[in-house]
């Protein structure tokens, strides 16, 4: 190996004749490696050619090839292909003009007369023959064969890289060379150099021992990228070791920062502070030309600070403020899913915080021209189309997400509504989308991206805001939207309406409660709310309910609690009747509305005949007490208010005999005249006579009935019964006599036990316990 490990170049040796086992070499011409493949080209042997493979993995022994040329015949040149496996070999001289493109210009053969092909080519030269102008040289090259020389002249432009040293007084010329993307590499007999492209300088040199014998030719393996220098004794192989190791410092110093930033960025994991200096150094050249934009990229791909980074394109200026947004936006790019949330959240909010007052101050400036806003309104346009391709990109989808509350409240400073409207279409939020609808005064649009969406949520939470513009519109939207429930949405309608909604709100009520399927705290709603707005058609709905309690629909509690609040004292009657609670109904219409008309009907009702204005023919059950109570109060109404004592006393036929004559009587006036209590008088006596006659025939019987049971019961008390000792138990037919028995007239005996045991599946469970009381009192 080398001594020098740290060069561009490693070298590693291999003996020609330990290690490639050839111990039968003649003097050697020319070597070529390709894809491992080594072919040597030997002079004063049998065998011209030798193939060798010289591949890491395999030392297979040389073979001979077999090249069919004449004893007195030398081969000068051998071409591998890249695969190794095809070899040509040649005598010739060939001159090719091939462009940068590749393109051949022309290719000629130098050719002589028969007797000269069959001489080898001896040697060649090339002299330098005019070095007056700069960069141009004129060139000649001799060739040498036995007995003939001949000489090309060739012109050529090119720049002198390096001068060769001298070595006892003469010039050292190189042997062979060698050519890398970087280097050229010159054999000399005892040492390989390699020269830069660049520089023209010695960059790497490799002296190897005398003993290893002078230089015989150089050839490149370029599926290896590995160089093999042959002499005398060993083939000595240099491997590149990080060649470009100071090739990105001269393209730096040439400007040429491109290719400078690509060889630091190859080697970054080697020499980090070398791509940093390149992107430093370029960074500082687009500043000072105020291209702060490139400069940002540049930046961007920096491992400084991020607070370095942007301190130095934070100064309040148009361009910087360009060159900030740019490096804003490439770390963002930088930033991976699982790479720090609150970073990316902070780099997202600057950059839309940036663009908005950009947004906004474009907008100004539409604002403040009058003639010719055309140049503005298309420096809008096309910061919007900027900003909106900002939001939609998909590194930032999750982020626009999870931040647009934030986001929200940033456009709602920047009064930037068109904004905030595209960010809630983007997120599909449409609660946003239509509350800003609303907020423009877009109803109607409103409205359509609540029928899209059909969100019954959406409707609740909104319908009381459209309610008061566009209020049939949103009621016909509501009747066709199958995912909104009247129950939920009626009383949110009922309780945002208006003079301007209520009837429209009404007719969507009573459409809802059209249905047999309606609830009844649909029908409740519906009773407030036509409580409220309407409440001169509530007894009219409540009569078409009926009167039959358990056949109608609304709750009998919410809706007296209705009445009550909104004074509604005819329908609180009608409702106090269906509840069958008539003292309360009778209170309200004598004391509180002192309507004796209504009082009566209501009694009428209780009585099951009425055939007035408010009623319909019902029936139903109340006691005597109840009836005569309620009559009585309508008879002190009556008195009360002065009526004649006539239609007073009319009262009692009225009643239905619920109240008598005598019941009126403490009610009277004082200096009643006795002449209009004739007929009641007489008639009242008539019927207490023929009572007591009826009294008198039942005491009669009631007398008889009680004699016949004294004198069976006399009877009974003389009567026997005869046990014979054969009887037996009814239950368990054992002898009667063994034990305490019962003996019943129908000639049945049972024992007493066997009785009452009998009498227990019989008995219910308060007896069951007398029965037990009894046992244990024994």
């Amino acid at each position: 190996m080398s001594p020098n490990q740290n060069g561009i170049f490693v070298r590693t040796c291999h003996d020609l004749k330990k290690d490639l086992r050839l111990n039968k070499l003649g003097i050697v011409k020319r070597v070529e490696v390709s894809n491992g493949e080594l072919a040597i080209i030997q002079s004063q042997t049998s065998s011209p050619c030798i193939h060798v493979n010289v591949s890491q993995n395999t030392r297979d022994r040389a073979a001979e090839l077999g090249v069919g040329v004449s004893s007195r015949d030398e081969l000068d040149r051998v071409h591998i292909s890249p695969c190794g496996r095809h070899a040509i070999l040649s005598r010739m001289i060939i001159e090719a003009s091939i462009t940068s493109g590749g393109k051949e210009n022309y290719v000629k053969e130098y050719q002589w007369n028969a007797i000269d092909r069959e001489q080898p080519i001896s040697d060649m030269y090339l002299f330098l023959t005019n070095d007056e102008e700069e960069k141009k040289f004129k060139y000649l090259l001799i060739v040498c064969i036995p007995g003939r020389l001949f000489v090309i002249q060739a012109t050529i432009d090119a720049t002198p890289k390096s001068k060769h040293r001298r070595v006892d007084g003469s010039i050292e010329w190189p042997l062979s060379i060698s050519m890398t993307e970087y280097h050229v590499l010159l054999l000399f007999p005892y040492r390989l150099t390699a020269l830069s492209y660049y520089t023209g300088t010695v960059v790497y040199e490799d002296q190897w021992p005398r003993e290893y014998g002078e230089g015989i030719d150089l050839s490149f393996d370029a599926t290896s990228q590995i160089h093999w220098t042959c002499t005398k004794n060993v083939l000595l192989k240099y491997r590149p070791n990080d060649e470009t190791r100071y090739v990105w410092n001269v393209y730096l110093d040439r400007g040429d920062f491109a290719r400078a930033l690509a060889i630091a960025r190859e080697r970054k994991s080697m020499d980090a502070d070398a791509f940093e200096l390149v992107l430093r150094r370029q960074a500082d050249k687009y500043i000072s030309e105020k291209n702060y934009g490139a400069a940002a990229e540049i930046l961007a791909n920096s491992s400084e600070s991020f607070e370095t980074l942007v301190l130095r394109l934070i100064i309040d200026d148009d361009e910087r403020k360009t060159g900030l947004r740019t490096l804003l936006d490439k770390k963002l790019e930088q930033l991976r899913e699982n790479d720090d949330r609150m970073k990316k959240d902070t780099l997202f909010m600057w950059l839309l915080e940036m663009q908005l007052s950009e947004l906004g101050e474009a907008r100004k400036e539409l604002a403040m021209i009058g003639m010719n806003p055309s140049e503005a309104e298309e420096k809008v346009e096309r910061l919007t189309r900027q900003m909106q391709a900002f939001l939609m990109r998909k590194n930032v989808q999750d982020t626009v997400q999870k931040l647009k509350d934030a986001i929200y409240r940033l456009m709602q400073n920047h009064a930037d509504v068109d904004s905030q409207l595209f960010v809630a279409n983007l997120l599909k939020d449409y609660e946003t989308i239509v509350r800003i609808r609303i907020g423009k005064d877009q109803y109607r649009e409103a409205l359509g991206t609540l029928v899209s969406v059909g969100s019954a949520d959406l409707f609740c939470q909104f319908s009381p805001l459209l309610l008061a513009y566009i209020p049939s519109p949103l009621i016909e939207a509501i009747k066709r939207c199958q995912t909104v429930r009247a129950l939920r949405i009626i009383p949110i309608l009922c309780a945002a309406c208006d003079e301007r909604s209520a009837e429209v709100v009404l007719s969507y009520v009573e459409w809802a409660i059209s249905f047999p399927s309606a609830p009844e705290s649909l029908h409740n709603v519906y009773i407030s709310f036509l409580a409220k707005i309407k409440p001169n058609r509530l007894l009219g709905y409540l009569e078409n309910q009926g009167k039959d309690l358990p056949l109608i629909h609304y709750s009998m509690d919410h809706a007296i609690r209705t009445a009550k609040h909104h004074d509604a004292k005819r329908c609180l009657v009608f409702l106090y009747c269906v509840a069958e609670m008539w003292s309360e109904a009778m209170n309200i219409a004598l004391k509180e509305m002192s309507d004796i008309s209504l009082g009566k009907r209501i009694a009428e009702w209780m009585d099951s005949s009425l055939d007035g204005l408010l009623f319909t023919q019902s029936t139903c059950t109340v006691s005597i007490e109840t009836r005569r109570a309620i009559w009585l109060s309508i008879a002190r109404a009556m008195i009360d208010s002065g009526e004649e004592v006539g239609r007073c006393l009319y009262v009692l036929t009225e009643s239905r005999d619920a109240i008598k004559i005598q019941d009126l009587l403490p009610l009277l006036p004082e200096f009643t005249r006795m002449e209009e209590l004739k007929d009641p008088l007489v008639a009242c006596l008539k019927e207490h006579s023929a009572k007591i006659s009826v009294l008198q025939q039942q005491m009669k019987y009631a007398s008889d009935t009680a004699n016949e049971m004294r004198t069976m019961s006399e009877k009974m008390k003389k009567r026997v019964t005869i046990v014979r000792s054969m009887d037996v138990c009814e239950s368990c037919r054992c002898s009667l006599c063994s034990r305490s028995f019962y003996a019943f007239a129908c000639r049945h005996h049972f024992h007493r036990d066997c009785l009452e045991r009998e009498m227990v599946d019989f008995m219910s469970d308060e007896s069951k316990k007398t029965l037990a009381v009894l046992f244990l009192s024994e």
